[in-house]
């Protein structure tokens, strides 16, 4: 079947373009709101304090997530909308091109449905405002698919032709995956999903032979060169963390995994989309020698989703990490379910009706939980996990105090310290000034702050203020004694309490007071 594109000179698309554009700019509203209302999560506290020492590379990932929060945080001050203000764009700018991509390959109203489908979700609202490096990746993999699509739907409308505007189509690809690649490794799986695509379509297997497709892989290395050079002058961090991650969840069984894996994704997506969104894959997939359309949408998601899927067979695969695959899923479902051309009945569209609706009111509840307390739902705060948001200026409140009071009795200036990244880094944007804080690395995971611990100014001899999250029942409590040589537990824990939403405390802190720092 030979793809077609709208008419754009319809007053009937007309009008489905502007509601498009006019949910884009609402749902840019809500992030906006949900930014300004809630305190920053631990992650986010993180990337901000690698937005203070900008490099080529970190730790955890690539700069790109450093430099859109920099230059956010320049403009609108070191704030909590200063710090998410980048990443709003970002998703703005990723539904954009959402329903730019599903308009072209599936007609105006499937562009409709798919800012509905990426949007109305607790993935898409949560997206919208937490500043997490997922979201440059996922505009960078919307980017490149909306180039992308325009191979299979090009200016001349002829399905699998080149046109005037494919050299360019290859470099956007090239630079979108550089970018995308800079934000997060995971986008390097865009490159397997197009090659599949090309070489499993007939109409498409050609490009193969042009300089397309390696001219789009050089661009994307060559953005990608200082970062390299920055992970081989530091023995490869980003790559050894990853390959930790992987050891995960290990001693869970692996249909437990699986398990987890599918009720995560359910979870982001509300049960009714990702069962809707797994059905058009399936149909995509039988049927992609008919429709070229719903074979790209297919080619470029499914493999990631399957990839993670196949993951849990290893080690346990976070919620987050298939994210790119409900990118192409939801342009799939769309073209399926509101298309034009696709064969959708009623009953389909019927059912894809009432899967956005049930997800726009789950997400909703999730996203204010007010409301949930209004309907007479609550739910235990160790359930949600929005509760992490909670507490930094209380904690940093009680830390100040204590810290003056140290001061006071022994004339030494404590520094701040914690031995896992979330609570070094929370210290750090909300205590007073902002200052440099310390890791300690007793038996926690390795992260940035061992390149920046000599910043935070704890000498041997030094004394300070050790903070850590209360858990229940840890594996392996940190030994201060190892390199302290007096610790003294301070009584009571601090209680992060938000008593309009949970009856008991969202989070707990346990300080200590550490006196003569020895290093191993």
């Amino acid at each position: 079947m030979r793809p077609t594109t709208a008419s754009p000179s319809s007053k009937r698309w007309e009008r489905i373009d502007g509601v498009a554009i006019g949910l884009i700019a609402f749902l840019t509203l809500v992030h906006t709101v949900l930014a300004l209302r809630l305190p920053l999560a631990p992650d986010e506290t993180y990337y901000w304090d690698w937005s203070r020492s900008l490099d080529w590379g970190y730790y955890d990932q690539g700069p790109v997530i450093a430099l859109i929060i920099r230059a956010s945080t320049m403009l609108l001050g070191t704030s909590e909308i200063g710090v998410r203000a980048g990443i709003i764009a970002c998703s703005t700018a990723t539904l954009w091109l959402i329903f730019r991509a599903a308009r072209r390959l599936f007609g105006p109203r499937a562009g409709l449905a798919g800012v509905g489908l990426s949007g109305l979700t607790p993935m898409g609202v949560a997206g919208g405002f937490v500043a997490t490096y997922d979201i440059p990746m996922a505009l960078a993999w919307a980017w490149a698919l909306w180039a992308a699509s325009g191979l299979v739907v090009p200016d001349s409308g002829k399905a699998g032709e080149s046109d005037r505007r494919d050299p360019l189509r290859w470099i956007t690809i090239g630079v979108a995956l550089g970018v995308g690649i800079l934000s997060k490794y995971s986008m390097v799986l865009f490159v397997p999903c197009l090659f599949l695509w090309l070489v499993d379509s007939p109409e498409q297997r050609w490009r193969l032979r042009t300089y397309g497709p390696w001219l789009a892989l050089g661009i994307a290395l060559m953005v990608n060169l200082p970062n390299l050079g920055w992970q081989s002058q530091n023995d490869w961090p980003t790559f050894r963390h990853m390959f930790h991650l992987t050891d995960k969840g290990i001693d869970r069984t692996v249909l437990r995994r699986f398990g987890d894996f599918l009720g995560s994704q359910a979870g982001l997506m509300t049960p009714l989309l990702f069962l809707g969104m797994v059905a058009a894959l399936a149909d995509a997939w039988k049927r992609r020698r008919r429709d070229p359309r719903l074979a790209f949408a297919c080619w470029l998601s499914a493999p990631v989703l399957l990839f993670f899927a196949l993951q849990t067979l290893k080690s346990k695969v976070e919620a987050n990490w298939a994210i790119l695959g409900w990118i192409g899923a939801a342009v799939a479902y769309a073209g399926w379910v509101w298309g034009e051309g696709t064969g959708s009945s009623r009953r389909r569209q019927k059912y894809g009706a009432t899967a956005l609706a049930f997800a726009a009111v789950l997400t909703t509840l999730t996203a204010w939980p007010e409301l949930r307390l209004a309907v007479g739902i609550r739910i235990p705060a160790r359930w949600d996990q929005s509760r992490k948001m909670y507490g930094g200026r209380e904690l940093a409140k009680a830390c100040q105090s204590e810290m003056a009071r140290m001061h006071e009795v022994s004339g030494c200036r404590p520094v701040l310290v914690s031995t896992t990244y979330d609570v070094t880094a929370r210290l750090a944007f909300y205590a007073p000034g902002q200052p440099r804080t310390f890791c300690l690395f007793l038996g926690t995971r390795d992260n940035q702050y061992r390149y920046w611990n000599s910043r935070a100014g704890l000498r041997p001899g030094g004394c300070a203020l050790i903070v850590e999250r209360v858990v229940r029942d840890p594996i392996n409590p940190p030994d201060y004694g190892s390199v302290f040589d007096r610790v003294e537990t301070i009584d009571p824990p601090v209680a992060i309490r938000v008593p309009r939403l949970y009856t008991e405390p969202a989070l707990e802190y346990r300080l200590y007071r550490a006196w003569g720092y020895h290093p191993h």
